[in-house]
């Protein structure tokens, strides 16, 4: 239930320097080392996660909606979108030893989004019609 794009090596200096990072106070340096590392993990995750933001727009082409709609769900997307990172981010913020618990959140999210890009996809194939709003 992993997303192969990054080496075991990759993902070992990721998790050191997320550790490094969680036990030094926070500084300027520190902050910007946690957007540095936000950035890297969300440029192997987006590899793993394209798929449904691609069946979204899809789907927002399909309703050809107005301009000033299709940005709003779009906006929306994005917040829906970020709520599990900033959970995720609490959690850190919290304490690193406490992230052991985000295996279980992050097997349980695997499964409902592939099960959504399953029940997506059959949609579009067989029935598309249903995603006009």
């Amino acid at each position: 239930a992993v997303c192969d794009i990054a080496s075991p090596d990759q993902t070992n200096k990721l998790q050191t320097r997320a550790h490094v990072l969680a036990t030094r106070p926070l500084t300027l340096a520190a902050t910007l080392g946690i957007i540095g590392l936000a950035f890297s993990v969300n440029v192997f995750e987006f590899a793993c996660s394209i798929g449904i933001p691609q069946t979204f727009t899809k789907i927002l082409e399909i309703n050809q909606l107005s301009f000033w709609t299709r940005q709003w769900f779009m906006g929306l997307y994005v917040v829906m979108y970020m709520i599990d990172d900033l959970i995720v981010f609490a959690i850190a913020l919290y304490g690193i030893d406490k992230i052991s618990s985000t295996k279980s959140y992050s097997r349980w999210s695997t499964l409902v989004g592939g099960l959504l890009m399953l029940l997506l996809g059959l949609i579009m194939l067989l029935r598309p019609a249903w995603l006009i709003l």
